[in-house]
């Protein structure tokens, strides 16, 4: 039906009752198929109906809109809604909070840009990165790597400044045997906290899992120079300079195995001497 009107000259942009667009219409009845064949006769996708809303603001609104907002978002719809507007759409369907002095648009966006409410925010913020980064932590602990590295990235959106986030997710990454999202993550941990030789030393472990021993050597030696009494730092170190010297590796391994056959040569001449003897006797 609607693709039948359409053809025959309807207008995808009128405003019914001064309320409803045909895009809004087509939201609101839970139509994507009518809402693409709008968008195809040429329906404004930013044009606003209820109250002044877009269709993509309407969609974004309510739940289970995930089909309308990609639709709207493809077509052109622009996602740089003004405080205002999401606020007055917002208010119609909630209740007055009986401890909020202005229940209106203006005196809602007031208060969320009230000094009061960004300290309020930054707070709460804190608490939940620190709440999401104990539940990675325990996710880590039980080999749970996955888990622990979304818990650890929900985390860096409340604090992307937090080095230990990085350094926590890096060795996570370790773990699943992806070296090029460790080191990213290493990498940033010590582009933030330059001094701290747990980020080199993430970074030296990424390095060495990708097998670039050079680069491996250079942030160990660096990370051993921040913290020289760390023991894991100078074995990893130790491993590494290992891997870039196989020729000196294999000789050491050479001579060893010499020095095994020469102590059983004379083990073994000890007892063949010992039988004569016995047969002497």
């Amino acid at each position: 039906m609607v693709s039948v009107l359409l053809d025959h000259g309807a207008d995808p942009n009128k405003i019914a009752n001064c309320v409803f667009t045909p895009l809004v219409s087509s939201l609101l009845g839970g139509s994507l198929e009518c809402m693409k064949l709008i968008i195809q006769a040429g329906a404004n996708v930013n044009g606003a109906g209820f109250n002044g809303a877009t269709p993509l603001l309407l969609a974004c609104s309510r739940p289970g809109n995930i089909g309308f907002i990609n639709c709207l978002l493809e077509s052109g719809a622009n996602p740089n809604i003004p405080d205002e507007e999401v606020v007055e759409v917002l208010l119609l369907s909630t209740h007055r909070a009986p401890t909020f002095p202005d229940w209106s648009v203006g005196g809602i966006i007031g208060y969320v840009n009230s000094a009061a409410y960004k300290e309020w925010a930054r707070n709460a913020s804190c608490k939940r990165k620190d709440d999401l980064k104990l539940q990675g932590n325990s996710a880590f602990n039980s080999k749970n790597y996955d888990a622990a590295i979304l818990l650890y990235s929900l985390a860096m959106k409340f604090d992307n400044t937090d080095p230990m986030l990085y350094s926590n997710r890096s060795v996570c990454w370790l773990h699943l045997g992806i070296g090029d999202e460790a080191l990213s993550d290493a990498q940033m941990c010590s582009k933030i906290q330059p001094e701290w030789a747990k980020g080199y030393f993430r970074q030296g472990m990424a390095f060495f899992l990708l097998q670039d021993y050079a680069g491996a050597s250079e942030v160990l030696h660096r990370a051993l120079k921040l913290d020289p009494r760390n023991v894991a730092i100078a074995k990893s170190l130790q491993d590494v300079l290992e891997a870039m010297n196989p020729r000196k590796e294999e000789s050491s391994a050479a001579f060893g195995r010499q020095k095994k056959r020469n102590r059983r040569s004379r083990a073994g001449d000890g007892h063949t001497q010992k039988g004569m003897n016995t047969l002497r006797s």
